[in-house]
């Protein structure tokens, strides 16, 4: 299970994923961007990350809405939770 960012962090993450409206439970959205950060420190490209999100998230949201909120995914953890 990848290693979450802090409590402050998550909170920024969550707000952002909101701003963005992506409406995913937070376990799901933190699990998800821990993974995101991971991948993204591995230096796997951005279409990757959000390839890897599209996917892990069909199943809860559908095909569409997945692809959708994927990039706001991967771009909002880039900008909150995966920072230094």
């Amino acid at each position: 299970m990848p290693t979450s960012p802090a409590p402050a962090k998550a909170n920024r993450y969550l707000a952002a994923l909101n701003r963005a409206g992506v409406h995913i439970d937070s376990e799901t959205a933190l699990s998800v961007g821990a993974s995101i950060c991971e991948l993204r420190a591995s230096n796997i490209p951005p279409q990757s990350a959000i390839s890897y999100t599209a996917g892990v998230l069909t199943p809860t949201l559908g095909a569409a809405a997945a692809k959708a909120a994927a990039p706001q995914m991967v771009a909002a953890a880039e900008a909150t939770y995966c920072t230094g």
